[in-house]
């Protein structure tokens, strides 16, 4: 049985992964951090990406991203780089899901649980090489997540308008 379709007249309950969908793991892929100046950041960089993927009996949400420090004279300080994974179990006799569906669960549901771990890897990674805090605001659930957050300047980020 294939895992998800684009067939537009595939049918699955709208709400099917949100009722079935159960998150069992948060697995982290890849952590880098690199310091190239010295200082501290007071303006960072963000690029997120999303991620979706199915094996046998689960669904797998990415959420990736770079961010770059930048000091006072706007030189570049460092790149911090985390992907995690938020694996959720759907079972193995799962009906096809469509695309859209898939995307949509990821958006509103995988985000939301995903998005505090990479969070969390940034900052520690940006503390532990001594650039300071990064403080990143979770995307807005409605928002599709491959985009370029704006810069982080004080204690918050931004979106980046569309």
């Amino acid at each position: 049985m294939p895992d998800v379709t684009h067939d537009p007249e595939a049918t699955v309950e709208a709400d099917w992964l949100q009722v079935n969908a159960h998150l069992c793991q948060v697995a982290t892929r890849r952590l880098s951090a690199e310091k190239v100046g010295a200082g501290r950041a007071v303006k960072w960089d963000f690029a997120l990406k999303k991620s979706l993927g199915f094996s046998k009996d689960h669904i797998h949400i990415g959420l990736s991203c770079k961010a770059t420090a930048e000091g006072k004279s706007d030189k570049m300080l460092g790149v911090i780089e985390a992907e995690v994974v938020g694996n959720y179990r759907i079972g193995e006799d799962h009906p096809q899901i469509p695309q859209s569906d898939a995307m949509s669960f990821g958006d509103e549901i995988g985000i939301r649980d995903v998005f505090p771990y990479l969070r969390q890897a940034l900052d520690l990674m940006a503390m532990q090489i001594g650039l300071g805090r990064v403080k990143l605001d979770p995307p807005k659930p409605s928002n599709a997540v491959d985009r370029k957050v704006a810069s982080q300047s004080g204690d918050h980020a931004h979106e980046e308008s569309d």
